[in-house]
């Protein structure tokens, strides 16, 4: 966890734009949601609460799964429905 209150806290900006921040030499950048992102994946919300990660596959698409492990977004519909097919299908053998 970032202790945000013991470091000193250096924007980033970018065409004037304040993109993200640093500290102790680590960037890190804001999101479009007012969170923001650390180098390894870790997504935090504003105050400073650790919510996930991003993950890359193997075919470059990225995935968020939260604190918890759970897998967010749209990829979570399709693993439902093929968690739904996967289902139907046992059933249709048995």
């Amino acid at each position: 966890m970032i202790a945000k209150e013991k470091n000193k806290i250096i924007k980033i900006l970018e065409d004037g734009q304040e993109v993200g921040f640093e500290i102790d030499g680590i960037n890190y950048e804001y999101d479009f949601e007012d969170g923001f992102f650390e180098p390894n994946g870790c997504y935090y919300s504003n105050d400073f609460e650790p919510k996930g990660w991003w993950v890359l596959d193997a075919d470059g698409q990225e995935h968020f799964y939260d604190y918890q492990g759970n897998l967010h977004g749209e990829y979570q519909e399709s693993d439902e429905e093929n968690d739904q097919q996967i289902e139907e299908n046992v059933k249709q053998v048995q």
